[in-house]
């Protein structure tokens, strides 16, 4: 079930992008923000981007991302892509798959695991994944949010259900197109201070961060402590999903009669949970 940044968590914009220092899963490359800057032609902002192999969000929009993040980088923009999860939640988002989805989809870009210490992401803020931060030439936060409106087809993430009940807002099903996320990265290019004041904020919604067992959790992760609201908000979702599930599979079940097979929904092809 999906998780909104606006309901967890904001990060003022102006916020300055924190010093990080982290290596890249394929070649082990240090990355650090000064590098980003210094190794970017004719800088004009930074993407920080927070990524994870298991959530159906991501898995929904990574091609496209990996040709806005090509198309940006010519432009001025550097990219840069972290898994945050600790690695209990789902063997998809070890290293060694990561490097994986480095080279299925061709990205561009460093990917580096932050899952053993988490400290880059306490540090900016991160609450789901994906999750995008864009900071102007002076690394100052202009933009926190959702790659585009689109989602996962109903035989995905969502169900029929949830359609109806809570993402009337999104385009699911729809093919992704990264509209939010090339806006902010549009003004950044033309470098004019109107436009770059004026992009507009679309909170990110996906797969919650998975923080490490037994330390402090951040004050915004979803939890009955940390956040009750939220987890408030979850248990109705899953009370409406397993209630429409149950409908679902008494209708296949009569169908099944005729030859139909009822198909995988919701959770059950989303096996990293939220």
């Amino acid at each position: 079930m999906p998780v909104r940044t606006s309901e967890i968590h904001e990060v003022p914009l102006g916020t300055k992008c924190p010093e990080f220092e982290l290596t890249t899963v394929d070649t082990g490359k240090k990355i650090t923000r000064e590098s980003l800057v210094k190794e970017t032609e004719d800088f004009k902002g930074l993407c920080v981007m927070f990524l994870c192999n298991h959530c159906p969000i991501v898995g929904h929009i990574r091609a496209s991302l990996a040709l806005v993040a090509e198309m940006y980088q010519e432009q001025g923009i550097a990219f840069v892509a972290i898994m945050p999860n600790e690695l209990s939640i789902s063997a998809m988002n070890n290293p060694t798959e990561m490097c994986a989805e480095i080279k299925k989809f061709n990205y561009t870009f460093p990917y580096c695991f932050d899952g053993d210490k988490q400290k880059v992401s306490r540090d900016i803020g991160v609450a789901v994944t994906p999750d995008f931060f864009v900071y102007n030439k002076d690394l100052e936060l202009v933009y926190r949010g959702a790659f585009d409106a689109t989602r996962p087809s109903e035989q995905g993430f969502f169900t029929p259900g949830e359609v109806l009940w809570t993402v009337k807002d999104f385009k699911v099903g729809a093919p992704p197109d990264g509209l939010y996320l090339r806006s902010a990265l549009d003004a950044l290019v033309s470098e004019e201070k109107d436009k770059i004041s004026k992009i507009q904020q679309f909170p990110a919604e996906g797969c919650s961060v998975k923080w490490i067992p037994g330390e402090q959790e951040p004050s915004w992760s979803v939890s009955e402590y940390n956040y009750p609201e939220a987890v408030k908000y979850h248990h109705a979702w899953n009370r409406k999903y397993y209630l429409w599930k149950f409908f679902y599979n008494i209708v296949y079940s009569f169908l099944g009669i005729f030859g139909y097979e009822r198909p995988p929904i919701g959770n059950e092809l989303n096996k990293g949970g939220i």
